[in-house]
């Protein structure tokens, strides 16, 4: 499982993804995380700058993740 969520977000506190990552783990699933900073709900920061880069880590995080599945890499 795969939980990537923005730090300043105002509709679902980052605590959720923590515990649901916390109770997959108990329950034996592995579990990554991305926690980003200064970014709301849809990765949207207060600069252009902030919200490409978040973007662009979400989405590489995304593939990194897909690709280990696919057993492409560690």
């Amino acid at each position: 499982m795969l939980l990537i969520h923005g730090l300043a977000d105002t509709e679902a506190p980052a605590e959720q993804s923590q515990d649901h990552g916390r109770t997959l783990r108990k329950a034996g699933v592995a579990v990554e995380t991305l926690f980003i900073p200064d970014v709301d709900h849809g990765f949207i920061g207060k600069t252009p700058e902030v919200t490409r880069a978040a973007s662009l880590d979400a989405l590489q995080k995304t593939f990194d993740f897909m690709d280990k599945l696919a057993g492409k890499t560690k």
